[in-house]
């Protein structure tokens, strides 16, 4: 896991938005990069198909004008119609996702990944569900009360999503999460005494560090930085415990701090709010047109028959959004990266946590050019060089200016 040669893939000394170009086999062999291509390859082609075939659902339904035809055949009308169609959208994407999710649970059984059993699994269909049908109602009948209240939809809704929004991130940690996990305070004293020593170099206060019991339906190992406010918290798989050294686990914890210290998750929904008002200001435009009622029978957006159709937009608008979600997302990472480098002062357990974490997780090791622009994080070879390279950089730094 040494660093490739002076000259080759050298790393700057900061990490940037731009992409660092590093060659997967200086980091992992070649066994394992094509064991990572054979896994992913598949759940790449699962994901894509899922995803034109929830377009295609759409579009019919907005051409068939199906919304109307509901409405009709039940005799619904107003806050009922937007509940029923509501309903009939969430249902219909269920139904179109049971049989992708239950091929992608086999398929990771057959890699040795998917520990979850049958009725677990159809547990976390039946509590989605439910969840998506009672915030997916209600958002949509409190938005359908906005609309048809002022000519200025676009803008107080954008006031109240992006609200939402932001309230949903403070509460989904406390409320959402544990309807789907249990969650238990990391009882290892040691590595919570590093973990707030760690928070401290960084200035930020750990109030929790949480074990999320992961290894009931998976063997992989990850973490993540969550919460808002009083709900911020850092959450550690189990398998990541179980499975990782010391030194491994706590520059995962290093890197999540990084996340904390640089208030990403504040910076995201910013920039969601700022995406969001143009994107319904689009939304009032195509709705409200007069184009739209002409074709597809919608009397404006107050119309609850609009649904399908605002739905297919959002949807659409999303996947034009994603390169560029992806984009600013795995500069995030880099900087949580660098932060994590320079709180442990070695590059090395950084760099030997990416490999394993990474081998076992069977992470896409040599991304399409198409991967990379949609994945929420860089490549590990190309995380594990700019580390090196920051170290190495560091280093130099250090130095007397007559020894470089």
């Amino acid at each position: 896991l040494s660093p490739p040669a002076p000259g080759r893939n050298r790393a700057p000394a900061w990490p940037s938005y731009r992409r660092y170009r590093a060659d997967p086999e200086d980091w992992f062999t070649g066994d394992e990069i094509a064991r990572a291509a054979r896994y992913r390859a598949p759940l790449r082609a699962a994901a894509g198909i899922e995803a034109a075939a929830g377009v295609v659902a759409l579009a019919l339904a907005v051409v068939a004008r199906l919304a109307a035809h509901l409405d009709h055949a039940l005799g619904l009308s107003g806050r009922t119609a937007v509940m029923a169609i509501a309903a009939a959208l969430i249902l219909g994407a269920t139904v179109l996702d049971l049989p992708f999710s239950a091929w992608r649970r086999a398929y990771e059984r057959r890699w040795g990944f998917s520990r979850q059993t049958a009725a677990g699994w159809a547990a976390d269909h039946a509590k989605s569900l439910a969840v998506s049908l009672l915030l997916g109602a209600g958002v949509l009948v409190g938005a359908w009360s906005v609309i048809g209240a002022t000519a200025l939809w676009w803008l107080w809704l954008w006031i109240a999503c992006s609200a939402l929004s932001a309230l949903l991130v403070m509460v989904a940690p406390a409320l959402l999460a544990p309807l789907f996990n249990r969650f238990r305070e990391l009882d290892d004293a040691q590595l919570a005494a590093a973990t707030r020593q760690l928070g401290r170099r960084l200035g930020v206060e750990v109030r929790q560090v949480l074990v999320m019991d992961a290894s009931r339906r998976t063997a992989k190992h990850n973490a993540y930085f969550t919460g808002l406010g009083r709900t911020k918290r850092v959450v550690l798989w189990d398998t990541l415990l179980a499975d990782c050294e010391r030194p491994a686990t706590l520059a995962v914890l290093a890197h999540e701090l990084g996340h904390w210290r640089r208030h990403h998750v504040r910076w995201l929904l910013a920039i969601s709010s700022a995406v969001l008002l143009p994107g319904l200001l689009a939304l009032h435009l195509l709705l409200d047109g007069a184009g739209t009622h002409r074709l597809f029978g919608i009397a404006g957006a107050a119309d609850p028959a609009a649904i399908p159709m605002a739905a297919l937009a959002v949807v659409i608008g999303q996947a034009v959004w994603l390169p560029v979600a992806g984009w600013i997302s795995r500069g995030f990472e880099r900087q949580a990266d660098a932060d994590a480098v320079g709180l442990i002062a070695d590059a090395q357990p950084f760099v030997a946590m990416m490999h394993d974490l990474a081998v076992k997780n069977l992470s896409e090791l040599a991304p399409s050019r198409a991967a990379y622009l949609l994945a929420s994080h860089p490549p590990p070879a190309e995380r594990m060089a700019l580390a090196a390279g920051m170290a190495t950089a560091d280093r130099m730094a250090a130095r007397a200016p007559h020894e470089r």
